[in-house]
């Protein structure tokens, strides 16, 4: 085989991988999450927190933890922005613990809503896609 013809394979398996992991890199951009507490938490002795911790090409993922004095009936709700609901979880338990995914579809709000025994408190993460430029760069041989 002539060294033209192994420069050039060379060449176009370099310019396949560079754009490869180009295109790869620019397809897992992640969404923007932002967070808004919308409501007073029950009591001072409850705790609840609800984080973003990011997201893969298929789901968004939270970390829900409930920490309450009793063992009060909570229920844990996720609404989308029209009020569906997206998950529903009874807790019964002083000290509970839950990574949430939520499937990547088009919503633009998550509520994250705990109520029970007459106290609320909810959470809204609102979700704005970015979108990036994609650049293929590509070495141009020289003769």
């Amino acid at each position: 085989m002539s060294p033209n013809i192994k420069h050039m394979k060379a060449s176009v398996v370099r310019n396949f991988v560079l754009t490869l992991v180009i295109s790869a890199i620019t397809a897992v951009m992640p969404a923007s999450v932002s967070a808004q507490s919308t409501a007073v938490q029950p009591g001072s002795e409850n705790l609840t927190e609800i984080s973003y911790l990011g997201n893969s090409t298929e789901f968004f993922k939270f970390e829900v933890n409930l920490k309450q004095s009793s063992n009060q009936r909570l229920i844990l709700r996720i609404m989308d922005e029209n009020n569906n609901e997206l998950f529903r979880e009874a807790v019964t338990t002083k000290e509970f613990t839950k990574l949430v995914k939520v499937a990547r579809t088009d919503y633009k709000r998550l509520h994250f809503i705990v109520t029970g025994n007459g106290n609320s408190y909810s959470k809204t993460f609102t979700i704005t896609s970015e979108v990036s430029e994609n650049f293929i760069i590509r070495e141009v041989s020289s003769k």
